[in-house]
């Protein structure tokens, strides 16, 4: 299936139902081993994918679509921070870890104002 079919069907509703995450979530090696010609619908993807993969607790996926998004737009995006932040709150094991994601998230706004992300 190609990226552009994966898209298709996966952003066909404004709210994805919990089975349609499942799905893209577990689908997730196969996005990732596609090779494909790198688009803005390739990165969009991408991103439903970390969120479906992060929603279904598959954190080894989640971390392998972060780093290609991260690798592709670099840390210093501003949808990449938030994106990382979004992993990072995921993963959280304790309060501790919780509350260093809010340190974070409280440096950047610290450095940017501004740097405030819309959901996709």
């Amino acid at each position: 299936m190609s990226v552009l079919s994966y898209l298709a069907r996966f952003t066909a509703h404004a709210h994805p139902t919990p089975s349609d995450t499942l799905s893209l979530s577990q689908l997730a090696p196969a996005i990732l081993n596609s090779s494909t010609v790198e688009s803005p619908e390739q990165w969009a993807l991408y991103e439903n994918l970390l969120v479906s993969t992060l929603t279904t607790g598959d954190d080894k996926s989640a971390r392998l679509v972060l780093e290609r998004l991260s690798n592709r737009f670099g840390m210093e995006n501003n949808r990449i921070m938030a994106l990382h932040g979004l992993y990072e709150e995921s993963v959280a094991i304790d309060d501790r870890e919780l509350e260093d994601v809010l340190k974070g998230y409280e440096a950047i706004l610290k450095d940017d104002p501004a740097n405030l992300v819309r959901s996709p």
